[in-house]
């Protein structure tokens, strides 16, 4: 059987002419690319009685996996020159060396602060941009624009993490804490250092010109990591050129031009103009008017700037804006509103945007932000800026942002509000009108339970739900958060991998990308069913081909299923179903209706529960 499926931005919503079972996803996916710019971290403010605690964040901060250089910053005298391994090649021992002293990294000491200002042209917005960095591989950048400010760190000691416009700090995880440090460390020269170089690992890449090529291509990438980086380097002064990282399943691409000095006495060079061009689309634009060192005991004393790099000890920072959104939970409201499930396969809320009811939002943890449709932002007069891209199936698609005066569900209230202005036409069947989605923003403040059986949606104070909470130590799982949406551990043929978490996609159980079927030989193992395609936002193509069948079993935070309704690309295609090279797929909407879903964002946890309300549930 055949069918076609749409798709609003990650997920889709399909016919019922290829089966009763396959019906719709509405998962979405804004702006993949750089750890925080292109995700567009747009959402939220200030914590209730409920906020995180300095211990409960340096817990999250532990529970990190993979984080780089779990060690004690030293500062020595000079930074080291340049060693490698006896089992590197000359070749790659003279082409580092040569870049080393091109960048002039002998004149840095470890205890001097280099500090970077400038402009960023950002999301079609002017800021001022600074970078700070040190040469044991710590630095602090910050992004400050007219409606939104941004900053992303590393303390040498924990995870990077970073801070959304609205003030809110994640630690950063999978390809966003890759991402993170490669860009940085290569921008820096951190990478060639010998500390740098105990945190990755360096090949030379084969050119098709051989030794008479302009330039030298690097294949590098964290040790025990799974993001690779390729940095192209111009043989003729041996400076970066350009770099591109291959992550969120795209590309993250940087170039750099213009090396000067830093300063007059140094031989330390840094590039006056640097181009970033997220995955998703658009284009970042940095340019350096000033560059300083800083040495403790001059200017600045070094603990003082040592304390830009550290993590916050709060969940929330200042932020500089005349207006960015803030969250507040109020406990004296009843925790739970009603959710409402369309033929699609979709379960919306309907919250209230400045005051008033406009219609109908889908619940979705797939989501990075809230987003609003451009008729409704017309209606409501909501303030129009700047420029993000969503990630679709078949494409990128251009849009803007929009701020309310509020937002209100239930006893969560956002002040200032900040959506993404994404089309909704033909996303959701059997209710009307579907004016937008709630995602990351409505999660992150509070604990919420989603109960499918019982079409209820609840939010409770973090802190006073963990006092009062009867779920098991045992029962939570850990999950990891990339682009503002949460992954999970799932177990499936005797294989475990790591699955996006999507409430919004219904219709089917699970979604595994096309690297997952090859490595997986789920073409061999799954039983088909049938063919179908899927279609984007705004796109006019035939769309991507899809195929679905039955995987015999699969367990996800101790909870099993059997028969589980599966989707994955059709051999020979591609699209973007593809996320990160940790990931292999989504667990869908349809795999968790007999369970409340319990999720703690703020401490990176969910739970699967089997209530008592909740019947057994009948599979295929």
């Amino acid at each position: 059987m055949q069918g076609i499926v749409s798709s609003p931005v990650l997920g889709f919503s399909c016919s019922r002419q290829f089966g009763p079972w396959f019906e719709s996803f509405s998962g979405c996916r804004y702006g993949s690319g750089k750890f925080l710019h292109s995700n567009v971290r747009v959402s939220t403010g200030s914590y209730g009685p409920g906020q995180l605690s300095q211990r409960a964040l340096r817990r999250r901060v532990q529970r990190s996996e993979g984080n780089v250089g779990r060690r004690t910053v030293q500062c020595r005298n000079q930074v080291q020159s340049l060693q490698l391994d006896f089992s590197e090649t000359e070749q790659l021992q003279q082409c580092l060396s040569n870049i080393y002293n091109a960048m002039g990294l002998q004149d840095y000491s470890l205890n001097q602060h280099i500090v970077v200002s400038g402009k960023q042209f950002l999301m079609n917005m002017e800021g001022q941009w600074s970078l700070i960095w040190c040469m044991d591989g710590r630095f602090y950048e910050r992004y400050d624009g007219p409606e939104l400010n941004f900053e992303w760190a590393y303390d040498g000691n924990q995870s990077p993490w970073s801070a959304d416009a609205a003030g809110r700090v994640s630690i950063l995880d999978l390809d966003d804490r890759e991402v993170c440090l490669m860009a940085s460390w290569v921008r820096t020269g951190y990478w060639l250092t010998e500390d740098g170089r105990k945190q990755l690992s360096i090949s030379i890449e084969p050119q098709k010109g051989g030794p008479f090529s302009k330039e030298t291509v690097f294949a590098l990438h964290l040790k025990n990591s799974k993001v690779m980086a390729y940095l192209v380097v111009d043989n003729s002064n041996w400076l970066p050129a350009r770099l591109s990282i291959k992550a969120f399943g795209s590309e993250d691409k940087w170039e750099y031009r213009d090396w000067q000095l830093i300063q007059p006495g140094y031989s330390s060079k840094f590039p006056m103009a640097i181009t970033h061009n997220p995955p998703a689309g658009g284009r970042d634009l940095y340019s350096v008017t000033s560059i300083k060192v800083e040495i403790p005991g001059e200017e600045l004393a070094d603990a003082e700037i040592s304390e830009k790099y550290a993590f916050p000890d709060s969940s929330l920072v200042p932020r500089s804006t005349h207006s960015y959104p803030k969250t507040h939970i109020d406990n004296n409201l009843p925790p739970t509103v009603k959710m409402y499930h369309a033929e699609s396969g979709h379960y919306l809320v309907r919250p209230l945007i400045d005051g008033k009811d406009i219609g109908y939002f889908i619940v979705d943890t797939g989501a990075s932000s809230l987003t609003i449709t451009s008729e409704k932002a017309e209606e409501l007069d909501m303030y129009a800026f700047g420029e993000a891209y969503v990630t679709g199936v078949e494409g990128e698609v251009k849009c803007q942002f929009r701020r309310a005066k509020s937002f209100q569900i239930g006893p969560l209230t956002i002040e200032e509000p900040i959506f993404m202005e994404v089309p909704m036409a033909g996303v959701v069947r059997g209710i009307s009108p579907v004016a937008g989605i709630c995602g990351y923003d409505i999660f992150f403040h509070c604990t919420v339970e989603m109960s499918y059986k019982m079409g209820t949606l609840s939010f409770f104070d973090t802190y006073l739900y963990n006092k009062a909470s009867k779920i098991r130590a045992s029962q939570w799982q850990s999950m990891y958060m990339l682009e503002n949406v949460p992954h999970v551990p799932a177990y499936f043929m005797e294989n475990e991998a790591i699955f996006l978490l999507d409430t919004g996609a219904g219709g089917v159980d699970i979604i595994f990308h096309g690297r997952a079927v090859e490595k997986f030989r789920l073409n061999q193992t799954l039983e088909l069913a049938g063919t179908a395609s899927v279609k984007g936002i705004n796109t006019s193509g035939k769309g991507l081909q899809v195929q679905y069948g039955i995987l015999d079993s699969l367990e996800v935070a101790g909870q099993s299923f059997n028969r589980v309704k599966a989707l994955f690309p059709a051999k020979g295609t591609c699209g973007s179903l593809d996320f990160s090279e940790y990931t292999a797929g989504v667990l869908c909407g349809d795999l968790l209706t007999n369970l409340l879903v319990v999720l703690d964002y703020g401490n990176r946890r969910f739970a699967l529960i089997q209530s008592r309300y909740v019947s057994s549930r009948s599979r295929i």
